[in-house]
């Protein structure tokens, strides 16, 4: 699971931005967009700043977003290396490299059993008596499946 460094954790809750704002500044301009058009009385000439206005704060809108989940969360990632090494590990999708070596049947025998015990994929090869750990380690290479 990646983690992400908290902001400010003693910050006071009435000081926070609201989540929602940029939803609601959205809608506000949608409103605008609909009440001008919704009588016919705006004719092009005048419904058209309306249009590039609302066009033009969405933009912005959407602009600010990047930018402030880019400054507070993006680059404040972090990567949980000995989490993703582990479920890497545990993952069925890599008996698809034991084909060419065991057959199909073979390795899909593997990883029922694997996903029927909760147990990894060399487990499962070693327990069927299909393959030695270190034919596992030779043919199931994840850097080679990319």
């Amino acid at each position: 699971m990646n983690r992400v460094r908290p902001l400010c954790p003693a910050k006071s809750i009435l000081r926070k931005t609201r989540p929602d704002h940029g939803l609601r500044t959205g809608d506000r301009l949608r409103c605008c967009h609909y009440i001008g058009a919704m009588q016919g009385h705006f004719q092009l000439n005048v419904f058209k700043p309306v249009i590039i206005y609302n066009l033009l704060m969405a933009a912005r809108l959407l602009g600010d977003a990047c930018i402030s989940f880019n400054d507070n969360c993006a680059i404040r990632i972090e990567a949980n290396e000995p989490f993703i090494k582990r479920n890497l590990e545990n993952s069925l999708m890599l008996v698809t490299s034991l084909n060419t070596h065991i057959g199909y049947e073979n390795a899909a025998k593997i990883a029922k059993k694997a996903h029927a015990e909760g147990s990894t994929l060399r487990e499962a090869a070693i327990a069927l008596g299909l393959l030695t750990s270190e034919q596992f380690d030779e043919w199931v290479v994840p850097s080679k499946m990319i």
